[in-house]
């Protein structure tokens, strides 16, 4: 994982740029108590020069609808330095995508959307 804390503590030791842990887009796009849950760079941790040091930041996002995708997208994009649409993960909860769990809509994610190259261009 990739949380905050642990984020810092890389960034300690070297780390220049980091990740959130994948966010599912449907809930976070849907639900406020969702982000405030799962999205942990709201607030900028400064330093004495009061420079943000949590930050290069990459937002990581799961789904498969793009429109979705995107309203999740806007509301985190203030806050990072870029948007990543996860492409690799290849557990079974990507391949079954949310239906029995947080996301009904979301049919996969992850490595599962490579076997449909005109949804990804979307």
């Amino acid at each position: 994982q990739s949380e905050r804390a642990f984020r810092l503590l890389s960034r300690r030791y070297g780390v220049d740029l980091a990740y959130t842990p994948m966010i599912h887009a449907e809930p976070f796009a849907a639900d406020p108590e969702w982000r405030q849950k799962y999205f942990d760079a709201w607030r900028p941790v400064l330093d004495d020069r009061g420079v943000n040091i949590d930050k290069p930041l990459i937002a990581q996002f799961g789904g498969d609808d793009p429109e979705t995708m995107l309203r999740a997208a806007k509301f985190v994009e203030p806050y990072v330095s870029a948007i990543d649409i996860n492409m690799g993960c290849p557990t079974e909860e990507a391949r079954r995508g949310g239906l029995h769990t947080h996301s009904p809509r979301c049919r996969r994610f992850g490595a599962y959307l490579l076997d449909s190259p005109n949804l990804v261009k979307r």
